[in-house]
């Protein structure tokens, strides 16, 4: 089992890292402000998110606005971790 994200900068640094693994020609400082992904994208992207911290992402969470900003998502894993821990 996978050891949860030690803080909010880990766990959008994981949150990165599953962005630059999709799009390897983006930059990561692309992501610092504001994510925009095609739907194609966000779905590999949220498969990719419940992997790697261990979590599922429900049809009623997926609300764009998460998804959107890198402190939002991070709220919302950080939210998701606290649940399962």
């Amino acid at each position: 089992m996978m050891r949860p994200p030690d803080n909010r900068s880990e766990i959008a640094a994981k949150i990165i890292q599953c962005l630059t693994e999709l799009l390897p020609h983006a930059d990561a400082d692309d992501f610092k402000e504001e994510i925009i992904l095609d739907s194609v994208v966000l779905l590999h992207f949220i498969m990719a998110l419940e992997e790697t911290f261990q979590i599922s992402i429900s049809n009623h969470e997926l609300d764009i606005k998460f998804f959107s900003e890198l402190n939002l998502l991070t709220d919302f894993i950080e939210e998701k971790l606290y649940e399962i821990n």
